[in-house]
């Protein structure tokens, strides 16, 4: 599926972050920091984007996990990853700009543009993150392999919990009309996980639903609760970014983050795989 245009559409993608940095270090054209910035979001974007497309055919593949659905835990480290990513490029580019600028050049304040201190909290929250997606894929994978019945469900619950997964998929016309119970199982079911065939078949609203086969079309209260955490948390610090970006001046430490939020949103990534542990016991 990968094809030339996609390893041309990523070089693009960090060629426009490395010239828009250059340009500006240079004041080969005259912009403020807060539009590099967006620079470097876009180019970071682009570039997940277009990988994500190359390797599953989606815009958004970036975010289709091993079962071809759309992950919430892929989402949020996808966000961190591109805000902190981003603003430490700018960072570095607003400290190199100073350091070239100044006559007589300093070298030392050239080779420690880049000395730029990141606050434990905000590695909280990178970790949490990662924490999240590593530890949901490891609860998973136990899952794949360990069937309903064996966890405490009986094969007729488990008939019908799938039945109801099946007419569902085929009233919002997810698969075929004439699938039956069986085929979904044989095709779509692994252990207790509900899984797309394709990536295409993947949809956003699985990034808020449960994973297993008695709850794969239920709201997830966990989910919902940890996708708005993330989303204030994310927002919020952009603003304190845009902030200190024009701030002016040379940056030494990135903002802090209330401890609180990230105990908080800790408190909540815990609750959701906690949860993701035992929502696949049938009565659950």
């Amino acid at each position: 599926m990968w094809k030339d245009r996609h390893s041309l559409g990523a070089f693009l993608c960090i060629l426009v972050i490395v010239l828009a940095g250059f340009m500006y270090i240079f004041k080969i054209w005259n912009m403020d920091l807060v539009s590099l910035w967006f620079f470097a979001l876009a180019g970071l974007l682009g570039f997940l984007i277009v990988v994500g497309l190359g390797v599953t055919g989606r815009w958004a593949g970036i975010l289709v996990d091993s079962r071809n659905r759309f992950s919430l835990a892929r989402l949020q480290l996808v966000l961190w990853t591109i805000l902190i990513l981003s603003a430490y490029a700018t960072a570095v580019s607003s400290n190199l700009r100073i350091a070239l600028t100044s006559m007589p050049i300093n070298s030392t304040e050239v080779v420690h543009a880049v000395s730029i201190a990141m606050p434990e909290q905000v590695w909280l929250l990178m970790g949490i993150s990662t924490t999240s997606i590593v530890g949901s894929s490891l609860i998973l994978s136990t899952k794949k392999d360990q069937s309903t019945v064996s966890a405490g469900g009986s094969q007729q619950s488990v008939d019908k919990q799938i039945t109801r997964t099946v007419n569902n998929l085929i009233s919002q016309n997810k698969i075929a009309a004439n699938t039956t119970t069986q085929d979904f199982k044989a095709n779509q079911v692994q252990g207790q996980l509900v899984i797309n065939e394709t990536p295409n078949k993947a949809s956003y609203s699985e990034m808020l639903k449960g994973d297993f086969i008695n709850n794969a079309f239920q709201l997830d209260l966990g989910k919902i609760q940890m996708f708005y955490f993330t989303m204030i948390l994310v927002l919020v610090y952009a603003a304190a970014l845009i902030s200190l970006f024009l701030a002016g001046g040379k940056i030494l430490q990135f903002p802090i983050i209330d401890s609180g939020m990230a105990v908080l949103l800790g408190i909540s990534h815990a609750g959701y795989l906690a949860k993701k542990d035992i929502s696949g016991v049938p009565g659950t």
